[in-house]
């Protein structure tokens, strides 16, 4: 019976995966062309027009932001990569226990020959492989992008040239950004996966878990957008989503500090999905588990 539950998971997840997978890909691809339409100076003009309170949204400065490998690493946090990595997280997470408990087809699994741990290990074990694949479906995008573009560099005397873009910047400064966005989306997972644990409605699930991201993203940027509320700042799980400064850092800083830049941000939010995982099997075990409607 073993065979039939990992078989059945990955075959949900199929074409779901798929279609984060693409759009992962090929929104990276073209964040990255669209982008060299834009010279770095105008970027730069533009954003310096804007108010002094919005600086802080980047998360680096505006002379990085304005940079090719800074621009480049805004790219992770764009409201559809965010929105992407959402949607994969709460419609696995949902599914793992009050999906099927709300469509009446839990019971029936939970009457076969197998604990109810190793329905909860495949179907998640499925979802953290998806999050690998899309975050390396964004990395391989941007790399894609970068290997293909071409930009125009001022060179002595205000002269301008096109060069590659590869020139200016290399795709492995930003796997470690890759690997930040493979955390949140394990997180958001893992959180989603303990309230469906303990619910017995998907879509009660689902209007929980994005309410409480709503709040989440409304506090980041509060606390980036206004100094005298930074503390907000840290009331939020997102704070750990920098994959921006770890992009920078990782052109910058020694390699020591970025990895432990990077085990930081990541740590806190692979450790906080492990946390959630465990108590999702805890709950789980221990519930009761209602006759279908």
């Amino acid at each position: 019976m073993i065979w039939p539950i990992w078989k059945k998971s990955f075959r949900d997840a199929f074409w779901l995966l798929s279609g984060c997978t693409l759009v992962m890909f090929g929104f990276f691809w073209l964040f990255v062309y669209m982008t060299s339409l834009v010279p770095s100076s105008a970027f730069l003009e533009f954003v310096s027009q804007l108010p002094d309170e919005t600086h802080g949204l980047f998360g680096i400065s505006v002379r990085q932001a304005a940079d090719w490998p800074g621009r480049l690493s805004l790219s992770f946090v764009d409201p559809t990569v965010v929105l992407v990595s959402a949607i994969w997280a709460i419609a696995r997470g949902s599914d793992a226990v009050s999906g099927p408990l709300d469509r009446g087809t839990l019971e029936m699994l939970l009457a076969q020959p197998v604990s109810r741990l190793h329905l909860l290990v495949a179907h998640n074990v499925v979802t953290i492989v998806g999050a690998i694949l899309m975050s390396v479906a964004a990395w391989m995008g941007l790399a894609a992008g970068i290997a293909t573009v071409h930009v125009e560099q001022t060179s002595l005397f205000w002269f301008t040239k096109v060069v590659p873009l590869s020139d200016l910047v290399r795709p492995g400064d930003y796997s470690l950004s890759a690997v930040n966005l493979f955390a949140l989306t394990v997180f958001s997972a893992a959180l989603t996966t303990l309230v469906s644990a303990g619910g017995r409605y998907r879509r009660l699930t689902i209007g929980i878990i994005g309410g409480f991201y709503v709040v989440q993203v409304i506090l980041k940027v509060a606390g980036l957008a206004a100094s005298e509320l930074d503390w907000l700042f840290y009331t939020t799980f997102l704070g750990a989503y920098w994959p921006q400064v770890i992009a920078v850092e990782a052109m910058q800083a020694p390699p020591n500090d970025v990895w432990w830049l990077s085990l930081k941000y990541n740590g806190l939010l692979l450790g906080g999905a492990a946390v959630c995982y465990l108590a999702a099997a805890v709950v789980f075990h221990r519930r009761d588990i209602p006759a279908p409607l």
